[in-house]
C-alpha cells in the first residue's frame, strides 16, 4: 500500500488562506457587480453618452479610414475622448457608499482581509460599469459593418483595439476613482477628475502644458498611433512607435496597481484608528 501524501500543517494553512482570499475576492466582486449593474445612473449616463458617441460616429464615419480595421480602431479611439470621464465619475462613490450605508461596519466583522475586499470591489464595480461601454462599442461596430465595412475585418480588429487602446486607460481610471475618494470628498474628486481628464488627455499642448500625447495619458494615444496608426494623417501630435505603446500601457497598468496598493494602505490605517 502506497503511503498517503499529506501537506505539512504550515503549507495547508497557506493553501487555506489562499483559498479564503480568493473566495473573498470572488464574493465581493460578484456582489459589487450586481449592485453596480443595477444602478440607473450607470445606464442613464453611459447610455446617453453612448448615443451621443454613436451620433458622432455617423457624422465622422468618412474620416475613420478606408479599411475595416482602421475604422474599428478609430472608433475605439473616438470613444476614449469622453466616455472615461463619465466612467471615473460613476465609480467614485463605491467605497464611500459603504461608509454612508454603514456596510463597512458589517464588513469589519468578516474574516475577509481588507485587500480582498478592495480588489473584489475594484473588479466587480469596474466590470459592471464596463458593460454599457462595451455595448456602445459593439453598436458602433455594427453600424460600421452595416454601412459597408467588411464585417469580419471589423470584428478581428475590434477586439485587440479595445484591449490595447481602451482597456488600459479604463483600468487606470477605475483604480484611482475607487481609491482617491478615501482621502477626499466624492464631489471634490469628481470635479478634479473631470478637469484632469480634459486637461491631460483632450487639450492639445499648443494651448497650455498638458499630459496629452505622453506615455501617461490614459486616453490611449500612444497605443492608437504606435500599434494601429490611428488618425496619423489627419490630426496633429507626435508620432508614436510600438515601444512607446508598450511603455504607455505598462505605466498605466503599474500606476493602477500602485493606486490599489495605496488604497489598501489607507484602508488599513483607517481600520487601525477605529
Amino acid at each position: 500500500m502506497e503511503p498517503s501524501f499529506r501537506l505539512p500543517m504550515a503549507a495547508r494553512a497557506e493553501v487555506g488562506a489562499a483559498g479564503s482570499m480568493w473566495l473573498a475576492i470572488r464574493s465581493t466582486a460578484a456582489y459589487e457587480f450586481r449592485m453596480q449593474i443595477r444602478r440607473r445612473s450607470v445606464w442613464l449616463v453611459l447610455g446617453l453618452l453612448g448615443l451621443f458617441m454613436l451620433y458622432f460616429l455617423s457624422d465622422a464615419r468618412a474620416n475613420l479610414g478606408s479599411t475595416a480595421a482602421s475604422r474599428a480602431e478609430s472608433w475605439a479611439m473616438l470613444m476614449q475622448a469622453f466616455i472615461p470621464a463619465a466612467f471615473g465619475v460613476l465609480l467614485a462613490d463605491r467605497l464611500p457608499r459603504d461608509r454612508k450605508l454603514r456596510v463597512d461596519e458589517l464588513l469589519e466583522t468578516s474574516p475577509a482581509p481588507v485587500s480582498a475586499r478592495l480588489i473584489g470591489k475594484y473588479v466587480g464595480a469596474t466590470a459592471a460599469t464596463l458593460v454599457p461601454i462595451v455595448l456602445t462599442y459593439a453598436a458602433g461596430l455594427g453600424y460600421l459593418a452595416a454601412k459597408g465595412a467588411d464585417a469580419p475585418g471589423v470584428l478581428i480588429a475590434a477586439i485587440p483595439a479595445f484591449l490595447l487602446i481602451s482597456l488600459p486607460g479604463l483600468l487606470f481610471v477605475a483604480a484611482f476613482s475607487v481609491c482617491c475618494p478615501l482621502i477626499m470628498p466624492v464631489p471634490v474628486y469628481q470635479f478634479l477628475f473631470v478637469g484632469y481628464w480634459f486637461w491631460g488627455n483632450v487639450l492639445p499642448p499648443e494651448v497650455m502644458p498638458t499630459l496629452s500625447y505622453t506615455w501617461l495619458a490614459p486616453i490611449g494615444y500612444m497605443a492608437s498611433r504606435g500599434l494601429f496608426h490611428v488618425f496619423e494623417a489627419s490630426s496633429s501630435g507626435p508620432r508614436a512607435t510600438g515601444t512607446d505603446a508598450a511603455i504607455s500601457i505598462s505605466l498605466l497598468l503599474a500606476l493602477a496597481a500602485a493606486a490599489l496598493v495605496a488604497g489598501w494602505l489607507v484602508l488599513r490605517f483607517q481600520r487601525k484608528r477605529q
